[in-house]
């Protein structure tokens, strides 16, 4: 079955355990100080080494702990490493994770250590509280009342010198080029035997306890809510994979230094030389001989066989001082021996060897399909022992369950799981390669990922709760947060130096998104806290209106407006789009919150807003000849041609802007959409209709509401001719960004959050929709669409519900005290008797 071998990885094995969730809103009564080597300048990139020895007379029953790091720590116990962390959080809400200590301690002397990396700027997963080179950002803390111990000057410190300090950013999203020394590693640092004599006494911060590591505070003192924050989601689990073949082998000669390649890739930097020589001549990739390099580096690729996520690592045994460039990448070039990684990315690392055997695991994540070990400077033969990846998963508490008849379905429903479990972990992020940003708009579908897919509602839960954070006093929201990329763009929006902002239509999606959430997570402090915010946001949205009544798509000042990035023509073709997404913000987040909330006249008002916006929107860009919107009706003549696009019919039809009766020309141009590759924009009818298709990710509008038509038939070819046919599918079993992606080079992704097929089968196909707070009432719709046997399980915080559906036989099991209505092709429904105990029905669709 597939929910229990889907990728079973065969090498993997567990590493560190994940750690519990923690209460919502645990009590901890913090007394532990923030920590630092006692520098008075912290340059970028910093590492500090911090050790703490006790003894205990016998074991204890419990030992749990606090721990927390600025940026990002790892936490030893007599040596084992026990987990990395914090999650990207907002500085101002700093998160603090729970470990617990019991199995890791024993009788005599003990030891725990941590190292912190202080980036020192700001990066796709963290924004910086001040400028780099201030000295924010920077800490240890940690904390166990069993111990009685907590971070103070009785502490140990050292600034090892086997990282670079000071490297430069790996690019303006990642916040740290990784060089390791492995000849100038303190060895046995994090053991009890480690003698400790010569390190330093630590710098204890003088904020008070339970605050961030923040000391730019106004004069007025601390705001009362910057507290630290217990994390609430389970750990990253880390798991050893080792790759499945060595694909490519051979030699790389240098016409540049080869430190000038990695700092800036000139061209034509080097001339590479195939030799199927180096490659393993047996069935075992390791130990792999590779004889003495000298100035040349030997180059060897290991191909996992499919996209991984996770701390690339390796273990040699080579003369001291050899070299070794770790590169990684999704797609390699055809043909080509050196990998050629996205040059403005920088995705490689450096790792000088001492003599014998050098073992490292990168202190930073990436994903990769392709990693390659460049060996230079070796004046004698070097062994590669193994390298591998130290894997990251986030701890669902459910893996899929989803079966089909139809092979292809198949792939694209794994595909997208596959995407799901790499790019969403602890934070919902865009990609992993190019930013690692947790973006609102887009990747708020990747919270419906999370609910159908997993059964997850903390993770989604602390999103949306990170971003509530993130709002500014005008009431917009950052599209990214917490992360680097909105807030350097500022000032340079500001001076009309860039067109990047926060984009306001990821806004009105985080609010339509945030209700969609209250009907999983039935939470009323989360409604409560954000649905105020929500209608700041909308003061601030009315505020912004022009003559026509109507937002603009130019000339915001701080915002940008984005709706999609292929597919209109000019940015002025979105107007029509950005409102009736007002409209659907309006009538779909706000007007919800607002009856979550008890407040129905204010819902009253939101919805008939909505109208009014809607009624202009129809004066301005309906098309009563065509029976659709026109993206640039009224520059229709001099343009030559009416254009359109898939997100305006889309969300014309899902919001109520089509005038009823009139929906059958919006959905036959949506149906028309080639399932080739194609371009970005299509003619239809002659030329006289230019036609802008989504991007991928976003392509789910036109799924939406394809379903919402009855055309669950064109929902299942489409997920077997398009998505799963898609190159980064069958080479990866990933989604890429774009449809049809260029190798590496070209700095394209190919693993990018796509959870469409696998919301497309839970939601559309099986039909699963609440309908009301915490799932007490949904309605199922089945659109089986041609697939004669499917079944699947969506579990809600109600108890599984399991349908399956075989030719016309529907059978479904509901959880006790939920209330279900069958919704039928023809669109009437039938209510199920509720009752206290789970029940199964069978029915004839």
């Amino acid at each position: 079955m597939y929910r229990r071998t889907f990728l079973k990885s065969a090498a993997a094995t567990p590493a560190i355990p994940a750690i519990a969730a923690a209460p919502a809103t645990p009590t901890v009564g913090w007394k532990a100080r923030w920590i630092w080597y006692p520098e008075r300048r912290t340059i970028p990139a910093t590492f500090v080494l911090f050790r703490k020895t006790l003894h205990l007379d016998q074991p204890l029953a419990s030992v749990p702990a606090w721990v927390s790091g600025h940026s990002r720590y790892q936490l030893w116990v007599n040596g084992q490493l026990l987990q990395r962390g914090p999650a990207p959080c907002d500085p101002r809400f700093w998160d603090v994770d729970p470990i617990d200590l019991t199995p890791h301690l024993r009788p005599g002397k003990n030891v725990i250590a941590a190292v912190v990396c202080a980036f020192g700027a700001g990066d796709g997963t963290y924004v910086p509280p001040c400028p780099t080179g201030s000295g924010e950002g920077r800490g240890f803390l940690f904390q166990c009342d069993a111990l009685n111990l907590v971070t103070d000057n009785s502490w140990k410190t050292l600034r090892p010198r086997c990282w670079s300090h000071g490297s430069y950013q790996r690019w303006f999203l990642r916040a740290f080029q990784e060089e390791f020394d492995a000849r100038a590693f303190p060895e046995g640092w994090a053991t009890p035997e480690h003698d400790d004599s010569k390190w330093m006494e630590p710098a204890v911060h003088t904020n008070p306890p339970g605050r961030p590591a923040l000391r730019e505070v106004a004069r007025e003192g601390w705001r009362d809510e910057w507290v630290l924050q217990p994390r609430t989601i389970p750990a990253i689990i880390e798991s050893n994979t080792a790759p499945a073949s060595v694909s490519d082998t051979g030699w790389i000669d240098w016409l540049v230094a080869p430190e000038e390649y990695f700092e800036c890739f000139p061209i034509n930097g080097f001339q590479e030389t195939p030799d199927a020589a180096l490659k393993p001549n047996s069935g075992q990739l390791f130990p792999l001989r590779v004889p003495a390099t000298g100035r040349r580096s030997a180059a060897i690729t290991f191909d996992f066989g499919r996209e991984v996520l996770g701390h690339p690592s390796v273990k040699l045994r080579a003369p001291a001082g050899t070299v070794v460039e770790i590169l990684m990448c999704e797609k390699q070039v055809p043909g080509k021996l050196l990998l050629r990684i996205p040059p403005k990315y920088g995705q490689w690392l450096r790792v000088t060897c001492k003599d014998g055997i050098t073992e490292y695991t990168a202190f930073e994540y990436d994903c990769f399909r392709q990693m390659q070990l460049c060996i230079r400077n070796a004046d004698g033969p070097v062994e590669i022992l193994a390298a591998g990846v130290r894997e990251r998963n986030y701890a669902y508490p459910h893996e899929p369950d989803f079966q089909c008849n139809d092979a292809e379905v198949m792939r694209a429903f794994r595909a997208s799981v596959a995407t799901q479990k790499i790019v969403s972990q602890e934070t919902l992020v865009d990609n992993c390669v190019r930013e690692r940003q947790q973006y609102a708009g887009d990747l708020d579908q990747a919270k419906l990922g999370s609910y159908y897919g997993f059964g997850e509602i903390r993770q989604p839960a602390r999103m949306i709760r990170t971003f509530s954070q993130g709002q500014n006093p005008e009431g917009w929201f950052m599209d990214s947060w917490p992360a680097w990329d909105r807030c350097q763009r500022l000032f340079q929006k500001h001076l009309g130096l860039t067109t990047w902002g926060p984009i306001i239509d990821h806004a009105m999606q985080f609010g339509i998104a945030v209700a969609e959430h209250h009907l999983w997570d039935e939470n009323a402090t989360l409604v409560a806290d954000l649905t105020p915010k929500m209608a700041l946001f909308d003061h601030f949205l009315a505020q912004n209106v022009k003559a026509d009544g109507l937002l603009p798509v130019l000339n915001w000042t701080w915002n940008t407006v984005w709706i999609d990035h292929i597919g209109f023509v000019t940015e002025e073709d979105k107007h029509c789009a950005l409102n009736i997404y007002w409209a659907g913000l309006l009538k779909n987040g706000l007007a919800r919150l607002y009856d979550f909330t008890n407040q129905p006249e204010k819902a009253r008002q939101a919805r008939a807003r909505a109208e009014e916006i809607l009624a202009k929107v129809r004066r301005i860009y309906w098309s009563e000849a065509d029976g659709i919107f026109v993206d640039n009706l009224p520059r229709r003549a001099k343009d030559g041609a009416s254009r359109i696009h898939a997100r305006t019919l889309s969300m014309a039809l899902l919001f109520g802007a089509v005038p009823q009766g009139r929906e059958a020309r919006s959905v036959e141009l949506l149906h028309s959409i080639p399932v080739g590759k194609g371009k970005d924009v299509i003619d239809v009818d002659g030329g006289k209709l230019r036609l802008g298709i989504n991007y991928p990710l976003n392509d789910i509008w036109r799924l939406w509401a394809l379903a919402a038509n009855g055309r669950g038939d064109i929902i299942v070819n489409e997920l077997k001719n398009r998505w799963a046919q898609m190159p980064s599918v069958l080479a990866n079993g990933t989604y890429s960004e774009d449809w049809n992606p260029q190798p590496s080079e070209s700095g394209q992704i190919w693993c990018q959050s796509n959870p469409v097929p696998m919301i497309a089968l839970y939601q559309l196909i099986l039909g699963v929709q609440p309908t009301a707070p915490g799932f007490v009432s949904y309605d199922l719709r089945p659109q089986p669409g041609g697939l004669q046997k499917l079944s699947g399980t969506v579990h809600t915080t109600r108890g599984p519900i399991h349908v399956s559906i075989d030719g016309r036989r529907l059978e479904w099991r509901s959880p006790g005290g939920v209330k279900a209505t069958l919704v039928r092709a023809d669109g009437s429904r039938r209510a199920m008797p509720v009752s206290a105990q789970e029940q199964t029905w069978q029915v004839e669709l």
